[in-house]
């Protein structure tokens, strides 16, 4: 970050709702002090206008005015003001009172406000609970959030559903569209407690449909930074890929392919739509109660950020059954022209064979072993869907949580070596080093963005997916990745992003995922325990790049362990160009797992 260390230590830390609560308690009690001290000079002045010891009684007002009642004129006036005096000095006398009673009130509805908080996030965990959701951080808009989603989930034109609920009567003026599914344009949703839904798109774009090149890369296109209203797409503008006078894509077979891409299609994947439509997504396949049908229904599994994530089962045509994955965009999240370029940027780096094109165009390059394959590859792609393989293990997270879920037996130290080498392998694949400089960056890193496979054996395989956030990165004169800007306002419920993402429109470049991958040891180490997992206001921890506390039920002597920690603490740095890259990371990892192998070895015999 631009920001030194010191002035990031003094950055303001962010007020939670009971930090708001107890300011708005200081200034009433503030208040009350001030009124108390005005009641108390009111009722000194009452007193001594009317009964003061210290004056002759003759001298007093009160024995003043009963003396010259007949000279005055007006005693009955004067006499009642005298009263009036009197009970202004009582109402003065009872104001301390009065005071003590709100202040006593206030420091009540306090506490009444925070029992609340602390209800409504219980309430807003349970309702992200449902839907495999990250936990919110702060619960103080949490019915609007609520209301929004709800109004995107019902502004959806009822003439375009495709079936707007399982197990109800349907009508439409086009009876074959009940049959015909698209899945560029299908969007399923599953809302939690209710049965699935299976929405058209309100906002599919038309010039989407058959123009290669609208689905390639367009790497120099400032356009895709706007509506077609013209109006600023603020994530768009993030993403766009322009090329300067000092920083320029690297000078490679890599780069001149995807400098060309527009021209000759060649280097952009292309869709398989008629692959995908040969599938048959069809009424049956989402209908879970229909006990007549021949195949096995979709499954539900989860959903991201942006899609939902569905298990099919199909027969091939050896008439075996095989189980992928189908993503297709959620039908709360409207559609945008980028959206179209994430998934293309999807396929670019998995491809059939976890990308093969793309890892031949940079061979040699690339420090990697040949019987590496730590990339998840995709079978194809259209619009906004596509298809990959199912990992019968799951994810990362998943599998740590279900092996380890009793909190007694934790994770074997080797195995959680190796595991975060692997881990590291395919984060170093990604990056994608071209003359000794990453060229692509990930950008969302966690646990769950790695897929578990062969679950049985005993170090299982770990492939990473899902890099629809991701870019790619320019070189400057030198070789070395220029830094970009990146302006991420939601960051919610993510603990694995690095200070930069939390500073607003900072410079970033490659050792963001590095930092992050910080926190994904630190979880497969932990057997399933978040960083900073013991609190919810984490943003100003991590701003100063804080490490995380580590429980104490861990065996620190372990070489294993220690070689962790010691990763671990070499990578959770506030300067970013101070962080080890992913190929340091890598080789720190490889030299570490075997020493603590010859360890082990020499231990046993």
């Amino acid at each position: 970050p631009t920001n030194s260390r010191d002035q990031v230590h003094k950055q303001k830390k962010a007020p939670g709702p009971v930090d708001r609560w107890l300011a708005r308690l200081k200034s009433l009690l503030y208040v009350v002090v001030v009124v108390g001290e005005v009641a108390k000079k009111v009722r000194r002045l009452a007193q001594w206008g009317i009964e003061d010891p210290r004056l002759p009684a003759h001298n007093s007002l009160h024995q003043y005015f009963r003396n010259h009642e007949q000279i005055v004129g007006n005693g009955e006036t004067n006499l009642s003001v005298i009263m009036k005096l009197k009970d202004g000095g009582r109402f003065a006398a009872g104001l301390p009172k009065l005071c003590l009673t709100i202040m006593l009130l206030a420091v009540f509805s306090t506490v009444l406000n925070v029992i609340s908080h602390t209800e409504m996030q219980r309430e807003l965990n349970d309702y992200d609970a449902q839907l495999d959701a990250p936990p919110y951080f702060n619960a103080s808009n949490y019915r609007k959030q609520r209301k929004d989603k709800q109004n995107r989930i019902e502004s959806v034109p009822k003439d375009i559903d495709i079936e707007p609920r399982l197990g109800e009567d349907w009508e439409s003026p086009d009876p074959s569209a009940q049959r015909t599914v698209h899945p560029r344009v299908a969007c399923l949703r599953f809302k939690a407690g209710t049965q699935r839904i299976i929405r058209g798109c309100a906002e599919t774009v038309d010039d989407f449909d058959f123009d290669p090149k609208m689905l390639a890369i367009p790497l120099g296109d400032q356009s895709k930074g706007y509506t077609k209203d013209g109006i600023p797409d603020e994530l768009a503008i993030n993403n766009t890929y322009v090329e300067t006078d000092e920083c320029k894509y690297p000078e490679s077979q890599f780069a001149e392919k995807a400098r060309t891409s527009l021209e000759d299609n060649v280097w952009s994947p292309r869709p398989i739509c008629n692959d995908i439509h040969s599938i048959g997504f069809d009424w049956e396949l989402f209908e879970t109660h229909n006990t007549n049908s021949t195949r096995p229904p979709a499954k539900y599994l989860t959903m991201g950020g942006a899609k939902c994530i569905w298990q099919i089962t199909s027969r091939n045509d050896d008439n075996h059954e095989e189980t992928y994955i189908f993503k297709s965009n959620k039908m709360s999240r409207h559609i945008k022209r980028h959206y179209f370029q994430q998934t293309a940027i999807d396929g670019l780096i998995s491809g059939q064979l976890g990308n093969p094109r793309l890892q031949s165009a940079i061979e040699g390059e690339i420090a990697v072993s040949d019987n590496w394959n730590h990339i998840l590859p995709m079978y194809g792609y259209c619009g906004l869907a596509n298809i990959v393989p199912f990992a019968k293990g799951g994810n990362l997270r998943e599998y740590i949580l279900r092996k380890f879920k009793d909190k007694e037996r934790k994770i074997d130290p080797v195995l959680s070596l190796q595991l975060a080498l692997q881990a590291a392998r395919g984060l170093h694949q990604v990056h994608m080093y071209i003359n000794g400089s990453a060229s692509f960056i990930h950008a969302d890193m966690n646990p769950s963005q790695f897929l578990v496979f062969n679950e049985e054996d005993e170090v299982p395989l770990l492939q990473i997916n899902d890099f629809n956030q991701g870019r790619f990165l320019l070189h400057n004169s030198k070789g070395d990745v220029c830094p970009y800007t990146t302006c991420i306002k939601n960051l919610r419920g993510n603990r694995y992003h690095s200070p930069e993402r939390y500073i607003y429109c900072a410079k970033v470049n490659e050792r963001i995922d590095t930092y992050s991958f910080s926190g994904v040891m630190y979880f497969i180490l932990t057997s399933g325990l978040d960083p900073h997992h013991e609190t919810r206001n984490y943003f100003p921890i991590i701003k100063r790049a804080k490490k995380p506390s580590f429980p104490a039920n861990i065996d620190y002597d372990h070489p294993a362990n220690e070689a962790i920690l010691h990763i671990i603490d070499r990578l959770v740095i506030l300067e970013m160009n101070k962080r080890p890259d992913s190929l340091q990371l890598v080789q720190m990892l490889e030299k570490k797992l075997k020493n603590v192998q010859s360890k082990l070895t020499k231990y046993r015999r």
